[in-house]
């Protein structure tokens, strides 16, 4: 929704126009997977490595496997919103948590590999709300029409 808590301390804000049409139309919740799991903002990136087996979250400088952030990030998310049932969610593109078929993938010798993944939280939200309409900051604006 536009608050300062990207890795680097910035934002992306939708600009307001939006979200006051958004907002006659839905609830806006804003939620950050990764702060969502303790991690401070700033703070160094966040990065998922595909191993044989396993995509693995890692830090992308100390190399520091984080393996909980995913299910810190999705029990805080379940006791903020215990809902049945969410119509959407504008998530950030490219994110190790929300990027949506647009997150970098690593191999363990942190070389990008060829195809673009879901980050993990987006990849929560559509094993467990079918039907969710998922859009990004670039591509959001059906939902102000629909």
């Amino acid at each position: 929704m536009g608050e300062a808590v990207r890795y680097d301390g910035s934002s992306c804000p939708i600009p307001e126009k939006y979200r006051e049409s958004l907002g006659k139309k839905f609830i806006l919740l804003p939620f950050c997977p990764e702060n969502a799991a303790g991690l401070t903002t700033p703070r160094e990136p966040i990065i998922m490595v595909q191993n044989t087996t396993q995509t693995i979250i890692r830090t992308r400088d100390s190399h520091i496997f984080m393996p909980e952030i995913p299910t810190r990030t999705i029990a805080q998310f379940r006791k903020l919103f215990p809902f049945d049932n969410i119509y959407a969610a504008i998530l950030k593109s490219k994110s190790p948590s929300c990027g949506f078929r647009s997150t970098k993938l690593y191999d363990p010798n942190d070389n990008p590999v060829s195809t673009r993944s879901d980050g993990f939280f987006a990849r929560f939200l559509q094993e467990n709300y079918p039907g969710i309409l998922i859009r990004t900051e670039d591509d959001f604006y059906d939902l102000i029409d629909s």
